[in-house]
């Protein structure tokens, strides 16, 4: 089942990319990285069509993202 993020304000958007927004929010929150899978903690979040990101993963889709806007998952090391 999908997790939901509790209301949060926005402190500041920034500019999407790679069909991900960033956003900088006003305390820290909890939640697991669509992506990489993995627990996440931090002031700041990315969103795409029902996804949350974490900062860090969103760096490296940001970095590599071309036209394909879908959320990869990582490949994680075995």
């Amino acid at each position: 089942m999908r997790q939901l993020l509790p209301a949060l304000t926005v402190l500041s958007s920034y500019p999407p990319s790679g069909g991900l927004q960033l956003h900088s929010l006003t305390e820290i929150s909890s939640y697991t990285c669509d992506s990489c899978l993995e627990d996440a903690e931090s002031a700041m979040v990315a969103t795409g069509v029902d996804a949350l990101i974490c900062p860090g993963c969103y760096a490296r889709l940001a970095r590599n993202s071309g036209t394909d806007h879908r959320v990869p998952v990582l490949d994680r090391p075995r």
